[in-house]
């Protein structure tokens, strides 16, 4: 998500940045050995079964 900051100048002309206060949401807890889906996967189940880089034989 975005939450438009912007830059403004002061009184005296100089740069500020203008960042809008929000409450951190924290995500769930994922373990590194058990991730779940990534987030807008491009890849389809086909395509996935396709990829063998990183795999033990």
């Amino acid at each position: 998500m975005r939450y438009c900051g912007k830059i403004d100048k002061d009184d005296k002309g100089q740069e500020v940045f203008v960042i809008p206060v929000q409450v951190p949401k924290p995500g769930k807890l994922e373990q590194s050995w058990e991730p779940g889906p990534v987030k807008e996967s491009k890849f389809t189940e086909e395509e996935m079964k396709k990829i063998t880089a990183g795999r033990k034989k």
